[in-house]
């Protein structure tokens, strides 16, 4: 199996300094790396996530998923070249969401990038609802506000 190495750039603005970290995705579980940039980003404020050119792989067994978001968040790809994908599986396991939030959120943004769920390469049950990317009525019963998907 060939394995392509893309980075995974974070952008943070914090107190008019500009503050980066590079990750590595492309390999066969993005999960945590794309989960500890959201944590990281969140934990400054808020900030800019931006997912290159390239697959990044999701694996709803590593059990981190749905991915936790927070105020003042920009997820920016490069257009559909950009994709995170629920991995293929013969062995599925069920998830609600790929993004969800633990507390209110405002100003949230998804930008020029694809979600590809993988329905054909990630079966689960019959009868089981896996067409959630955002679902925050779940984990939030207080409003979202500013919530843009582009």
């Amino acid at each position: 199996m060939k394995h392509i190495l893309l980075p995974l750039l974070v952008c943070l603005f914090c107190v008019g300094e500009a503050l980066g970290d590079t990750l590595t995705c492309g390999s066969a579980d993005d999960t945590s790396s794309i989960g500890g940039t959201l944590l990281a980003v969140c934990r400054a404020g808020g900030g800019e996530i931006i997912v290159p050119p390239g697959t990044c792989l999701l694996v709803p067994a590593s059990g981190l998923l749905p991915l936790t978001l927070c105020s003042n968040l920009t997820i920016r790809g490069a257009g559909r070249k950009s994709v995170l994908k629920i991995k293929d599986s013969n062995n599925p396991v069920a998830y609600l969401s790929i993004f969800g939030a633990q507390t209110s959120v405002s100003n949230v943004a998804f930008k020029d990038f694809a979600i590809d769920q993988n329905p054909n390469g990630y079966r689960v049950s019959p009868g089981l609802e896996q067409l959630h990317v955002i679902n925050l009525s779940v984990t939030t019963l207080t409003p979202v506000t500013g919530l843009s998907v582009s």
